[in-house]
């Protein structure tokens, strides 16, 4: 028997997952339209979302809010860089490149800027530089270190310099690493010529578990700073004998298994900035 036309023009609902946990709602039918399901339903509280609950669509209020120190910032700066792309971006101007073994953006290590050592090149630093604005500011990166083995020199830094000419000019390195295995330790050195180790001008000793490294300068002074997590720091006050114009990443290796891998380069204006976003728990 034949449908009448009311059969043929009655709505029929169904629910479509979408990203973000939210719904649509097809009314199918005659028209095959899809209208967002928040059209259908009365208006939620900000923050909340649109789930499927017994049948129905329902908005949700987060069970509990938590900080996400890595999270992607909502405005980043211009100098911010997430290692997204499979090539590096032109704000960076590169140091001593090509004494590392090889290197990557987003390839071999997914989201990271990826450097791979050659022995006996340290205390060589190879680096990626930019421009640094003048006044106050914080500056974080994340990284990791695999491939460690022997007697060996190895740390990631963050790295101000005067220029970024190998050999030449002055720089102070912000490490996180070891000296041939003896002792684990956060500390700023002054360079010259992105070749010579000066003198050390702050030390924080660790054991294990650093994973997030900071160089702030408030109102001319400047502190180093580690952190297990990147929610909680401590912080060392050094000295920088000159004035910093670049600021970037550095690797400072000598071994060729050693991988240095930055999850990220975030940067900052104000010397009190906190990273990261607060996200919802439903």
């Amino acid at each position: 028997m034949a449908k009448r036309r009311n059969d043929l023009l009655r709505p029929k609902p169904s629910y479509e997952p979408q990203d973000g946990g939210l719904l649509r709602y097809d009314r199918g039918g005659y028209s095959e339209a899809p209208q967002n399901v928040a059209s259908l339903v009365a208006p939620g509280n900000e923050g909340d979302i649109l789930m499927l609950e017994g049948g129905l669509a329902v908005w949700k209020t987060a069970l509990w809010t938590s900080w996400n120190p890595d999270g992607e910032p909502a405005s980043p700066s211009a100098l911010d860089d997430e290692f997204n792309t499979t090539s590096l971006d032109a704000k960076w101007t590169t140091v001593n490149w090509g004494s590392a073994s090889s290197t990557d953006v987003n390839t071999s290590v997914p989201g990271c800027l990826r450097i791979s050592g050659v022995g006996a090149i340290a205390p060589t630093l190879i680096c990626a530089m930019q421009s640094l604005p003048s006044g106050d500011f914080c500056v974080v990166t994340k990284a990791y270190m695999t491939g460690i083995s022997g007697a060996i020199s190895y740390a990631y830094a963050i790295v101000v310099a005067d220029g970024v000419t190998a050999g030449a000019g002055s720089q102070l390195v912000v490490w996180c690493g070891e000296y041939l295995q003896y002792t684990r330790h956060v500390a700023a050195y002054a360079y010259t010529n992105y070749n010579t180790v000066g003198a050390q001008t702050g030390r924080v000793n660790y054991q294990e578990g650093i994973t997030h490294i900071r160089l702030r300068r408030a109102s001319g002074v400047y502190y180093l700073g580690l952190s297990v997590g990147g929610k909680t720091w401590e912080e060392e006050v050094i000295t920088v004998a000159f004035t910093p114009t670049y600021i970037g990443l550095g690797a400072y290796l000598n071994n060729p298994t050693t991988t240095i891998a930055f999850e990220y380069f975030r940067y900052s204006n104000s010397a009190t900035a906190t990273f990261g976003r607060s996200e919802k728990h439903f």
